[in-house]
């Protein structure tokens, strides 16, 4: 027989020694994992932490509101403050996911639908039918809504109505952003630029992008990771290649674009991070996480955020890479819940809000707020 009490474990004399040993050393592992928990939590900016059952495929940020796209429990709306959960909402396989729309509208995207949910009811308020794995963007004025699937779409953002469609002769899309009243999509051996108004081809490289990068735009210069392993980065404009970085191939680019600082960051899924100063085109520092990842670092309120493989998280000096913290964010229990993501990358999404804080979506079910 075992009784608990807040200081001690006592174990009946009765029981054999070797059960005695078994369950003396699960306390004292549990003890272990709970303490480590919260003294983690404490000491590196862990505000809450939230097990949502289901694994995350989307994070993004509204006010003071936190929506979490999962693959079987819907999407689950979270007060950023508390981590309490508000309401959830039913669709299910999403994969990708914009911030609310100004009309508190939430575009989503599933294997085979585009689609706007209501943010007050999760009512689907239009759906349209897409090709494989669509992906999204949004204009800057939230009015109109892009996405590519095997070609490229305009819809009205807030009705779903189309505007214009232009085709791509069925060549698989990897990625697509805008910036401004430009379109760039890429294909496995295309970049291309389109007119949002008239959605005529500004123009075309011969430059394919690896599918699991990201486009990144802004101040005029567009960055693509290519499908030969390196980082290009173009005028937006006029689609020349301003320069490359670096000589030799990298190995799996994830891009993220610091407009405020003219700064793009280049991370490797193996860990290396990259900063790029956009106005000299140079790189001014490379630094070595030792985190394997494969979503793009985050800049946030403390440096620049590596998060990947089993919930491992490292904060860089933004001014000189230097690891200034690195810890786990997955505890104990946490890790031995996840033995089929021993060998890969746990972290599926990353997103940040106004106040400088981070969060961190993971396939083990749990979502973090780090400031």
């Amino acid at each position: 027989m075992v009784k608990f009490s807040p200081f001690k474990v006592t174990i009946s004399t009765s029981m054999s020694k070797s059960l005695r040993q078994r369950l003396l050393a699960a306390s004292v592992i549990l003890a272990i994992a709970i303490a480590w928990g919260f003294g983690n939590s404490l000491r590196n900016g862990i505000r809450w932490s939230v097990n949502i059952g289901s694994e995350v495929t989307s994070v993004s940020t509204d006010s003071n509101l936190l929506y979490v796209a999962t693959e079987y429990e819907g999407i689950i709306v979270i007060d950023t403050k508390t981590g309490n959960e508000v309401r959830r909402m039913h669709p299910m396989n999403v994969h990708s996911m914009l911030p609310p729309h100004k009309d508190r509208n939430i575009l989503l995207a599933s294997e085979t639908s585009v689609y706007a949910l209501r943010g007050d009811n999760g009512e689907v308020k239009w759906e349209r039918h897409a090709n494989s794995w669509p992906r999204l963007c949004a204009a800057m004025d939230e009015k109109t809504l892009y996405y590519s699937d095997n070609n490229v779409t305009a819809v009205s953002a807030g009705s779903g109505e189309l505007i214009w469609t232009v085709p791509t002769g069925n060549q698989e899309l990897t990625n697509i952003v805008v910036d401004r009243d430009t379109v760039f999509v890429t294909t496995q051996d295309t970049t291309i630029a389109i007119d949002a108004q008239n959605h005529k081809i500004r123009w075309s490289q011969p430059i394919g992008a690896a599918y699991y990068s990201l486009l990144a735009v802004g101040n005029g210069e567009l960055a693509v990771f290519d499908s030969q392993f390196r980082l290009l980065i173009l005028d937006s404009h006029t689609g020349v290649i301003k320069w490359h970085y670096p000589d030799s191939p990298l190995y799996r680019g994830y891009l993220c674009m610091d407009v405020s600082r003219n700064t793009l960051y280049l991370t490797e899924a193996t860990g290396g991070v990259y900063s790029i100063d956009l106005r000299t085109n140079h790189c001014t520092w490379k630094a070595e996480s030792g985190i394997k990842t494969e979503v793009p670092c985050q800049p946030f309120g403390r440096g620049v955020a590596v998060v990947g493989g089993i919930g491992q998280f490292a904060v860089l000096d933004s001014t000189s890479g230097k690891v200034k913290e690195k810890y786990n964010l997955s505890s104990i229990v946490d890790r031995m819940s996840i033995t089929n993501h021993l060998i890969g990358n746990c972290v599926n999404a990353t997103a940040t809000d106004a106040s400088g804080a981070i969060y961190v979506g993971t396939a083990y079910g749990r979502v973090y707020k780090i400031d």
